[in-house]
């Protein structure tokens, strides 16, 4: 046999994702954008007080782990999932009580949902997701919809891009247990057009971005908090939520995991950065914002506080 078949051989046999060394064939590496930093614009402000709610809801027992949050397509309403239910809660934006409850599914790891005008996605951390279509009509209709993906990725993070007509969905895991993965986070999309994931990350957060921002931008508020958390070699961050804002495009991301909010230009540039507080976010796992530009963050209760749901009016 010669030198060159051997090699090809070789070359066939090891390719993307066989093995542990390399990632999935999924190109995790690839990018269409990395996050990059910037001296924040001028003309920048972030509009909301995180650590004084101008509401909080206080959840039911069944809803202790509620880990996602959304709004219904007419505004009308607050959906949310919870770890291991297959059941969709429907709530009233006014008084936080449950009025409604949806079957969706059997037990599983639910991380985020997702309405899409009468239309809800819901999302496992695996990647695959249910589509209730048509929810507050009769001809409602159950869709599973399968993905490339796998825990491997821990899905946890969805929100609707109207402007590109499709989902977002962020990953806390890389899916890869090669190390030159581990200080960046992908973000991948979703048509909603031909109901395929693209399988090249329409982002990837990286470690390295966050630093040179806390670096380009030295006066912003409680820096010295922000650097306990990302002035080290492990990255301490993993999209847990994940919200468009309306009016602006910008990417909201929540970590649980260091308790932090990121913000993003729709082109990748941080815009803000901040550290939660515990006392108000306990384990902040749902974010979405509604028509009128209010933004809601879903807490996990622990040690016998029940689950909560802020809401913040722009100030």
């Amino acid at each position: 046999m010669s030198l060159l078949l051997l090699l090809l051989l070789a070359f066939f046999s090891c390719g993307p994702g066989q093995g542990d060394s390399g990632p999935k064939p999924l190109g995790f590496g690839r990018c269409q954008k990395e996050t990059f930093s910037k001296p924040i614009p001028a003309d920048y402000k972030f509009a909301y007080r995180l650590d004084a709610p101008d509401q909080t809801f206080l959840m039911q027992p069944n809803l202790q782990e509620i880990s996602g949050v959304s709004v219904t397509g007419n505004s009308k309403y607050l959906l949310a999932v919870q770890d291991e239910s297959g059941i969709l809660y429907v709530i009233d934006k006014a008084t936080g009580k449950v009025r409604e409850e949806v079957a969706f599914g059997k037990e599983g790891d639910y991380e985020g949902v997702e309405s899409v005008g009468n239309d809800v996605y819901l999302l496992r951390s695996s990647g695959s997701m249910k589509l209730i279509k048509n929810l507050d009509q009769s001809n409602q209709e159950i869709i599973s919809i399968k993905s490339p993906l796998d825990k491997s990725y821990d899905v946890e993070g969805i929100g609707h891009d109207a402007k590109n007509n499709r989902l977002l969905l962020a990953c806390k895991g890389s899916g890869s247990t090669n190390a030159l993965y581990d200080n960046q986070r992908a973000i991948y999309a979703f048509d909603l057009k031909i109901n395929q994931l693209d399988t090249t990350p329409v982002f990837c957060i990286t470690l390295a971005s966050i630093q040179g921002f806390l670096k380009d931008n030295p006066t912003i508020e409680k820096i010295d908090k922000l650097q306990e958390v990302f002035n080290q070699a492990k990255f301490d961050f993993g999209p847990s939520g994940l919200a468009i804002e309306p009016q602006t495009g910008n990417i909201y991301l929540l970590s649980a995991r260091g308790n932090t909010l990121l913000v993003l230009s729709p082109e990748g540039q941080i815009l803000h950065l901040e550290r939660l507080k515990n006392k108000i976010h306990s384990q902040p796992e749902g974010i979405c914002f509604d028509a009128n530009g209010a933004l809601y963050i879903s807490n996990e209760g622990k040690d016998g506080i029940p689950g909560t749901i802020h809401s913040f009016f722009k100030k």
